[in-house]
């Protein structure tokens, strides 16, 4: 797992430098922002788009967590910063 999450953290390195490097400020949303407030996000996404007002069409699949996969995720990030002395990155 570790090795996925480095390669995704690369990844969003890159394409960082290259927003910077293009003076491009992309529009960001997380998972969780989008699980938190789906119409709302969208709404933002689509405004950012120059399309404010499109339609938001209800999502066909709802979120898959519960208190137990939220626990595990927790745990991980904890062992995580102990073991590396750092938070992992989220990618913003």
């Amino acid at each position: 797992m570790l090795r996925r999450i480095a390669v995704i953290q690369r990844a969003n390195a890159h394409w960082n430098k290259f927003f910077d490097a293009n003076g491009i400020a992309p529009f960001r949303m997380t998972y969780e922002d989008l699980a938190a407030d789906y119409a709302g996000m969208l709404a933002k996404l689509f405004a950012f788009l120059g399309r404010p007002g499109a339609a938001i069409v209800p999502p066909r699949l709802g979120r898959q967590a519960d208190e137990r996969s939220d626990e595990i995720r927790e745990r991980f990030l904890l062992e995580f910063q102990q073991r590396f002395g750092t938070r992992l990155a989220d990618g913003s």
